[in-house]
């Protein structure tokens, strides 16, 4: 069992269970399959959760040490 926490709202889960994000050009892509390249974030499933974190793009920075 892999066990993530989600960048917005701090819960840990599987990490099957998470969406997964990376840095691609000038902002975070949704990893659908979780196959890409790079240092990837996770986020929980909770709509309030993704939409907020979309909002916040001086954290995406701060996430993937931009």
């Amino acid at each position: 069992m892999v066990v993530r926490t989600c960048v917005s709202c701090g819960v840990k889960q599987e990490k099957q269970t998470l969406r997964r994000f990376v840095w691609r050009g000038e902002a975070p892509f949704f990893d659908e399959k979780a196959v890409l390249e790079g240092r990837g974030a996770y986020c929980c499933d909770k709509d309030n959760c993704s939409e907020q974190l979309m909002k916040q793009q001086r954290r995406w920075k701060r996430i993937f040490r931009l």
